[in-house]
């Protein structure tokens, strides 16, 4: 499941997860030449072992899909998982329309309408000073957001109505990722 999970750096022992280029490595506070002493390498199995769980659990919730390397760090900490940043779930949204445009299933315009959607919505955690989570998309939400379509940024029913669109196809996307 997890490949090199404890590793030798500078002298200490760290557990190490990885995900999208993105390297979380664990402290464990035991020197690597100590590391082979029972009470450290039961330490050392255990840290383990709770980091192969918090994998296999996200991953059984997820779909398969691997844990951030925050989710990771959090949870290794005995903290509440953090939240599921919008934008991050956007831009792997994008990733996904790109590659449907280049199998040839997308219109290459679309691209266009699902990029200006991110700057919108990045617009408008600007303006309501708030970073904006997935639990955070409820109908109070939508209907907010619509209302920011058509009174700030000026847009007519029309385009507003496809931003909507496009909008609860993320949304949608969003859903089956989960």
């Amino acid at each position: 499941m997890v490949q090199k999970e404890v590793i030798h750096l500078a002298g200490k022992t760290f557990i190490y997860y990885s995900n999208k280029g993105k390297v979380l490595r664990i402290i464990t506070g035991i020197q690597w030449k100590d590391r082979e002493l029972p009470k450290n390498e039961k330490l050392i199995t255990g840290l383990v072992k709770k980091l192969q769980d918090i994998i296999s659990n996200y991953q059984f919730d997820h779909d398969g899909a691997k844990p951030s390397r925050d989710y990771v760090s959090s949870m290794m900490k005995g903290g509440s998982p953090p939240k599921e940043c919008l934008v991050d779930y956007y831009r792997e949204f994008l990733d996904y329309k790109t590659q449907e445009v280049a199998n040839g299933n997308l219109q290459p315009n679309s691209l266009i309408d699902y990029r200006t959607l991110r700057t919108i919505l990045l617009d408008y955690e600007k303006v309501n000073k708030a970073k904006l989570q997935l639990p955070d998309l409820s109908a109070d939400f939508m209907n907010h957001f619509q209302e920011y379509l058509l009174k700030n940024r000026n847009l007519n029913n029309n385009t507003a109505f496809k931003r909507m669109k496009l909008l609860k196809a993320f949304l949608n996307y969003c859903e089956e990722k989960r």
